[in-house]
């Protein structure tokens, strides 16, 4: 088994530096990873020797998200989930993308010029990845609550004091230790269930006068709400790069009113941001869909972050391949959406994946 050290992946763009630069990004959901430790068929078994082999020789890399991580901490101890974290560990060689919090600051700072009147600059992607300890600790300011009151003490006293990097099959044992995984659970159905409730409330307030969906509304409302969120990142990166920058934006603003336009223009220099609204206008326009809590959530949050800054994507979900592949950012920066296990035997053995660089 493969233990990532501090020293290889300690530090900001490490990650990247150590093993990213110059392979395929290749990003599995759950149901992937499981099909592939399992290796119940012979497409299975193949794909797993072909990706361990590709990563051996530095052509891809598979890293792992907040969101595949927390599902399997979440789960019971056996011998299956030692398999597939043994599995994950080898294939991401301890190698996470940030969480979602964090990569939205990085936009943030690309996405600032437009404010000014300029053209975006390209996130930095060799920020995008950290050590699966980063991953964790960003996302540690969302279970915390903005108050800074500490909904799972035992987990944030533990990530504050440790500085070890470790291996995912540490960080499970931790987690098996202080019972992490039912409250994460718990923080994380809650809000599933946000999620869930604010669906129909959209497809509600989204309709024409015959009843309709109406998807421009759709599209207007969430951006709209997803802004509310990216606004304090936006202006904490304006204080920080160009403290003089307010009295340009409201000089632009004179003349320059924004409305939709410049929200999707925003939107569009932040890809996790404008993937997170096509996701979720997509399970508002399908209203024949039965929505399911748990699911429905962790869908979102292993596409938003990873169909966008990787160079393939794999699922074993029909109905999520299909909703991530009507989804514009991913389209727009080359990730190929890959449905189940042959699709992506052919993409490791007959096409050669496109390196990140």
């Amino acid at each position: 088994m493969f233990h990532s050290s501090g020293t290889e992946l300690e530090g900001e763009r490490a990650a990247f530096e150590r093993f990213v630069a110059g392979r395929a990004i290749v990003y599995l959901d759950t149901d992937a990873w499981i099909a592939l430790s399992k290796g119940q068929d012979d497409g299975a078994k193949r794909c797993r020797q072909e990706a361990t082999d590709a990563v051996r020789k530095g052509r891809l890399i598979f890293p792992l998200s907040y969101a595949s991580c927390s599902e399997i901490v979440q789960q019971s101890p056996g011998d299956s989930r030692t398999v597939r974290i043994r599995l994950m560990q080898e294939l991401s060689r301890g190698v996470a993308f940030r969480a979602i919090s964090a990569v939205r600051k990085i936009e943030a700072r690309a996405a600032l010029p437009i404010l000014l009147g300029e053209k975006p600059d390209q996130p930095d992607v060799t920020r995008i990845f950290s050590s699966i300890y980063e991953c964790f600790s960003d996302a540690a300011e969302l279970i915390t609550g903005i108050d800074g009151s500490e909904k799972r003490p035992d987990f944030i006293t533990w990530l504050r004091r440790t500085s070890r990097l470790m291996s995912l099959e540490d960080y499970v044992h931790v987690f098996d230790t202080i019972g992490g995984g039912s409250g994460s659970r718990q923080f994380f159905e809650d809000r599933a269930q946000t999620l869930l409730d604010s669906i129909p409330r959209a497809a509600d307030a989204c309709r024409n006068r015959d009843g309709a969906l109406n998807r421009d509304k759709v599209f207007l409302q969430e951006a709209l709400s997803c802004f509310t969120s990216i606004k304090p990142m936006l202006l904490a990166a304006l204080h920080e790069q160009r403290p003089e920058g307010m009295k340009a934006i409201a000089t632009l603003a004179q003349s320059d009113p924004g409305g939709p336009d410049r929200l999707r223009r925003l939107l569009e220099a932040m890809p996790s941001a404008a993937n997170e609204v096509d996701l979720f206008v997509g399970r508002v326009m399908n209203p024949n869909r039965k929505h399911r809590i748990r699911n429905d959530f962790w869908d979102v949050e292993h596409a938003v972050v990873p169909a966008v800054y990787s160079n393939a994507w794999v699922t074993l979900d029909r109905g999520l391949a299909s909703l991530v592949r009507s989804c514009n950012a991913p389209q727009q920066r080359g990730c190929r959406i890959l449905l189940g296990m042959q699709e992506f035997k052919v993409f490791l053995t007959v096409s050669e994946p496109h390196s990140n660089s």
